[in-house]
């Protein structure tokens, strides 16, 4: 797949997850989900704001979701010299059941469901991995320090 062209416009990243974070803890405040954030405020996606949001959405939903109580989100940018594009990390993880490794390229292979209760994640995934792959990016799923799942989501910026 070819990378998007539209790739000129940086959209700062912190605030996207911020306001996405707002809206979930409404959606889920009977769960009163504890949300930790590390975010480096200078992290810059380069590309459209509407696919930021949607593959952010999408993680951050399925974290929400899948969580007994806790998320985690770390956006990390490494720094260059300025006037550069930094390459941007991004890891969502929680305290859920997690994803077995049996079923992690699974997942990813989109719209399957792990089984009724896990219901949806496999869609959200995978969504979220295409348009992560249309700006050269990347997207694995590993094991969280809080014992759920952890995806990370890496674009190097080249």
């Amino acid at each position: 797949a070819s990378v998007r062209a539209d790739v000129t416009r940086a959209q700062l990243v912190a605030p996207v997850v911020g306001k996405i974070i707002k809206t979930l803890q409404k959606v889920y405040r009977d769960k009163g989900v504890n949300c930790l954030q590390e975010m480096d405020d200078q992290a810059r996606f380069y590309g459209d704001q509407g696919d930021l949001m949607e593959f952010l959405g999408n993680l951050l939903e399925n974290a929400f979701k899948y969580c007994h109580g806790t998320v985690s989100v770390r956006v990390e940018c490494d720094r260059v010299e300025s006037g550069t594009r930094q390459p941007l990390s991004i890891s969502i993880g929680d305290d859920g059941a997690g994803i077995p490794e049996s079923e992690w390229k699974r997942v990813l292979g989109g719209g399957e469901r792990q089984d009724q209760q896990q219901q949806g994640q496999g869609i959200g995934l995978s969504v979220a991995d295409d348009i992560i792959r249309l700006y050269g990016g990347e997207l694995e799923i590993g094991r969280s320090d809080l014992g759920g799942a952890e995806i990370r989501v890496s674009f190097s910026n080249g």
